[in-house]
């Protein structure tokens, strides 16, 4: 039977050094990879509910279901926001943004009742959520 030598202390700093650069290696190229999972490129920052699947190649996408993020709803004006805007504000999603769009795609809305009139599924407390939040109709 064979035995090892004992390591000297140069051999056991050699192989701390390369177990080091080892995993520093494998950090920053999966860091760097664009074939690494990387959910800040996927996401929004911020809050955001998302539904993910796979697709066949085994890479994941997320669909947006409802987002909150650095878009403020106090910057949101119902009459020329994109739909990402929209999805900021409490109580709607993406149905709801959806609706608000094709009905102003039609008119602009005049006011809070002509949005409540035209938009199925907004209400007075709805309104009243929104303008709490800081939403306007706009221009």
């Amino acid at each position: 039977m064979y035995l090892f030598p004992s390591p000297t202390k140069q051999d056991t700093r050699d192989f701390l050094v390369l177990v080091v650069f080892s995993i520093s290696a494998t950090f920053l190229f999966s860091f760097f990879s664009e074939n690494s999972l990387d959910f800040s490129r996927a996401v929004p920052p911020g809050k955001a509910l998302i539904e993910a699947r796979f697709d066949q190649n085994g890479q994941i996408w997320g669909e947006p279901l409802a987002e909150y993020g650095p878009i403020s709803p106090k910057n949101v004006k119902i009459n020329n926001s994109s739909k990402e805007f929209l999805l900021a504000c409490p109580g709607i999603g993406p149905a709801m943004a959806n609706r608000i769009i094709e009905e102003r795609e039609k008119i602009y809305f005049a006011s809070w009742e002509d949005f409540e009139k035209r938009v199925r599924g907004i209400g007075p407390s709805k309104i009243s959520e929104l303008k709490n939040a800081g939403v306007t109709i706009g221009p």
